[in-house]
C-alpha cells in the first residue's frame, strides 16, 4: 500500500471520527488506524506469494537471470490490475464520499456560515477531483497492460504514439 493510500485513511478519521471528540478516543482511533493498516500489510503480502513463487531462475544466452513463468503472467497482471488499481480506487471513492457526506452535514458553527459553506463546498470539489485525477491518471496504464497481457494491443503509429505513450505521461504528471 503506498503512501498515498495510508493519506487516505488517515484523511478518513481526522475528519470523520475526531471531530468534536476527546483526545482518548482520538488515540483509540488511530490505534484502529494502525492496527487496519498492519492488517493491510499482512493481507498484500500474502496476495504477493503466488507472484514469489511464480518466478524461477531463466537462462538466455549465458545470461541468469530471475524472470517469471509464462503460464503465470496473465493471472499475475490481472490481479495486479484489479488489486493496485480497481480495489484502490473503489476504497479511495468510498472513503471520500463518506468524508463529503460527513462535511455536508456539519452546520457551521461560525457567525459567517455563508464563508464556512463555500469551504466546505470547495473541500468536497477537490476531494472529487483527487479520486477522478488517481483514477483517469492510472486507467491508460492498466487498460495498456491488459491489452498486452492478451496480445490485443492495436497496430499502427496512432496507437504508439498516442496511447501507449499516454500512460506515461499521465503518471508523470499527476504522481
Amino acid at each position: 500500500m503506498t503512501r498515498a493510500r495510508h493519506v487516505v485513511v488517515y484523511r478518513y478519521v481526522l475528519i470523520v471520527h475526531v471531530h468534536g471528540t476527546s483526545d482518548l478516543s482520538y488515540r483509540a482511533d488511530v490505534r484502529k488506524v494502525v492496527l487496519f493498516v498492519a492488517a493491510l500489510w499482512i493481507g498484500v503480502s500474502a496476495f504477493n506469494v503466488p507472484t514469489m513463487m511464480a518466478h524461477r531462475t531463466k537462462t538466455f544466452y549465458n545470461l541468469t537471470y530471475c524472470g517469471m513463468e509464462d503460464r503465470w503472467i496473465t493471472p499475475i497482471i490481472l490481479s495486479f490490475s484489479a488489486f493496485g488499481y480497481a480495489v484502490p480506487l473503489v476504497v479511495i471513492a468510498v472513503i471520500y464520499v463518506i468524508i463529503v457526506r460527513f462535511l455536508r452535514t456539519q452546520r457551521p458553527t461560525t457567525i459567517n456560515q455563508q464563508r464556512a459553506r463555500q469551504r466546505t463546498s470547495k473541500a468536497c470539489r477537490v476531494i472529487s477531483l483527487v479520486v477522478v485525477v488517481f483514477g483517469v491518471s492510472w486507467l491508460p496504464y492498466h487498460i495498456n497492460i491488459i491489452l498486452a497481457c492478451f496480445d490485443r494491443i492495436p497496430e499502427g503509429l496512432f496507437y504508439e504514439v498516442r496511447i501507449s505513450n499516454l500512460s506515461f505521461y499521465l503518471y508523470a504528471v499527476f504522481t
